[in-house]
């Protein structure tokens, strides 16, 4: 599968370094939280990304274009094609650690919604593909999260994480996990959309050309049951939303945990 990185956004909450850099290229301890992510991936063997930019594009081309990786396979075609040639290189390489990554100006405004719904005409022929936003880590088994999508086979499996009320709300089935309800302000600590999510290409019938994904797309899944399935993970997840949660990475990555 794909997996697709959303990382267009402008970053408002982390303006003192996000005004010189995307947030996605935000370093924790001098590498960029984009790349530990794709890293990520590439540990449970997912090696083809689609990076869906946005805001300060040019900026993630350049660091991709001189970063020194022999078994990086470059595409920068525009973002409703692939390049052939490139693509054909990386299919017939023989690399154990080959990577291939598109890199998609999607838009300086759209809605997340919008920025997957830009790269419909490229994912037409993927049953699913896997889709993160360009700010948060986990080590969340990404092995049982495809297992579970399987299993379940709701349209969009998340995966959720225990967090504080500033975070938007998901509402669970009790008996098995698919999504009741999303609401975006909750009272109290609750179950959390972390991103690190499954998506079936089902998800096309629904999504509209510049919605918000999780304000009106997933709601409007949730209106039939078993469209939505939550993969609960207790373990590690932290997104970079301000200079706190990066210190806060940064002090977990300084003592090796």
């Amino acid at each position: 599968m794909y997996c697709i990185i959303l990382a267009g956004g402008l970053g408002t909450r982390i303006s003192s370094e996000s005004i010189v850099k995307p947030k996605p290229m935000i370093e924790i301890l001098y590498r960029p939280i984009l790349l530990r992510i794709i890293d990520f991936y590439k540990g449970y063997g997912v090696n083809k990304f689609i990076i869906s930019s946005g805001y300060k594009h040019k900026y993630i081309v350049n660091y991709f274009k001189k970063l020194k990786n022999k078994n990086l396979y470059l595409d920068l075609k525009g973002k409703n094609n692939f390049d052939k040639k490139i693509l054909e290189k990386f299919n017939i390489s023989k690399k154990k650690n080959k990577f291939f990554i598109k890199i998609c100006n999607t838009g300086l405004t759209s809605e997340t919604g919008g920025r997957i719904f830009h790269l419909k005409k490229i994912l037409s022929k993927e049953n699913n593909f896997l889709l993160t936003y360009g700010d948060g880590l986990s080590n969340v088994n990404l092995k049982k999260l495809i297992q579970s999508h399987y299993k379940y086979k709701p349209i969009v499996t998340v995966t959720s994480v225990k967090q504080p009320s500033r975070f938007g709300q998901i509402i669970l089935d009790k008996k098995i996990g698919y999504v009741k309800e999303f609401n975006e302000k909750p009272i109290e600590a609750s179950w959390i959309n972390g991103g690190f999510m499954v998506i079936s290409k089902k998800i096309f019938n629904y999504l509209k050309k510049n919605e918000n994904f999780e304000k009106i797309t997933l709601k409007k899944l949730t209106k039939t049951k078993k469209n939505i399935f939550a993969f609960r993970h207790n373990g590690f997840w932290q997104c970079v939303d301000t200079l706190r949660d990066k210190k806060i990475l940064e002090n977990i990555l300084k003592k090796k945990k």
